[in-house]
């Protein structure tokens, strides 16, 4: 397997979480694949109180910017949050080419 050139972080949820946790994972991605691998780790909105609405643009707007081959890594303690992202990563899976299009909108729960 080719070495990875971007791999993008989705943070988990939960006050703090970009700045004071999952950042330690992310620092030590970059420390350990060097300058050849692009980590991207964009802040979600409203990390405290997330959203499917808005996470799921702000995902989408990431992955239309990543180049073939990347990576996605996501976890939250939020199983909503992570049953979505599985569902974006089987999109990419089936066709990367056009994931950022084809991930079905969900409506936010009443």
């Amino acid at each position: 397997m080719g070495r990875v050139g971007q791999i993008l972080v989705i943070q988990g949820a939960g006050a703090g979480v970009h700045d004071e946790w999952d950042n330690r994972l992310v620092d030590s991605l970059r420390r350990e694949l060097g300058d050849g691998c692009e980590v991207r780790y964009p802040r979600m909105p409203d990390e405290d109180d997330p959203s499917y609405v808005t996470w799921s643009a702000a995902i989408r707007r990431e992955i239309a910017a990543l180049a073939d081959g990347a990576v996605v890594v996501s976890h939250s303690r939020d199983h909503q949050l992570n049953d979505d992202l599985r569902e974006v990563a089987a999109v990419i899976r089936r066709d990367p080419a056009t994931a950022a299009d084809r991930v079905p909108p969900r409506s936010p729960p009443v």
